[in-house]
């Protein structure tokens, strides 16, 4: 979903978003920076800041990138990258949150934050995110409800309550989101695709789009099923899809 998600920000959702460059704070080994760059328009630039190896300087923040990390190293980035693209991007090896003294305010269409799970960071990496974008512009954050993650849930719904930011839509992994109207791009994002079916839900005042896999139309056909059948053909399916996936 996120990767049709990510296609439909950077092209269709240029016409809400306009022209701008392309941030992703937190690179990991890549991958979506790939697709980040994949996006790209003629005179557009994107920039990936992340640590790398490099030491953090506080106790949280060298737990998480050890035990997390591990192995993460800017040569394995620009490695991953430039097998899918001649040139890389502009990195930055540095704190995430100072993002803001290499992009210019307000220049950014697009900011992917996939940084610390700390509460603190991920308030700086708001904080940087809302500088660098245009009016307009739309923030993707990681893991915004994962168990494992409560630092990034708490920074982003607080950034809800009391800072502005609008929700626009939801998938399983990433809350997708702007400082502007959320009104244009909730209108124009596919309801249903091959990928997901959707419902509108009003959170803070605004509509949302809250997606779902397509897979769980499937299960219209457990009502045919008699009910002592049921778990068992639930995990016949699901090792059909992991054997498929395969």
């Amino acid at each position: 979903m996120d990767r049709e998600l990510f296609r439909w920000f950077l092209t269709a959702g240029r016409a809400a978003s306009g022209a701008g460059n392309i941030a992703e704070l937190g690179a990991y080994m890549g991958q979506s920076a790939v697709l980040l760059g994949d996006h790209l328009e003629d005179g557009e630039e994107l920039t990936v800041i992340d640590l790398f190896e490099a030491q953090a300087d506080d106790a949280g923040n060298l737990e998480e990138n050890a035990v997390s990390y591990p192995g993460l190293s800017r040569q394995g980035f620009e490695a991953n990258y430039t097998r899918i693209h001649a040139h890389l991007p502009r990195v930055v090896q540095d704190f995430s949150e100072r993002i803001v003294d290499h992009v210019a305010e307000g220049s950014v269409r697009f900011v992917h934050i996939d940084a610390s799970h700390l509460y603190d960071q991920v308030v700086g990496d708001i904080k940087a995110a809302k500088t660098l974008l245009s009016e307009a512009g739309v923030v993707a954050f990681d893991d915004y409800r994962a168990t494992h993650t409560p630092g990034v849930a708490a920074a982003v719904w607080e950034a809800v309550a009391s800072d502005g930011l609008h929700p626009i839509v939801l998938s399983s992994k990433k809350l997708y989101a702007t400082w502007g109207d959320p009104a244009p791009y909730v209108r124009a994002i596919p309801r249903q695709t091959s990928r997901w079916t959707s419902e509108i839900q009003s959170v803070a005042g605004a509509d949302l789009l809250v997606l779902s896999p397509a897979h769980h139309e499937t299960y219209r056909w457990i009502r045919y099923l008699p009910p002592a059948t049921v778990p068992h053909a639930k995990r016949a399916r699901a090792r059909l899809a992991s054997w498929t996936k395969r």
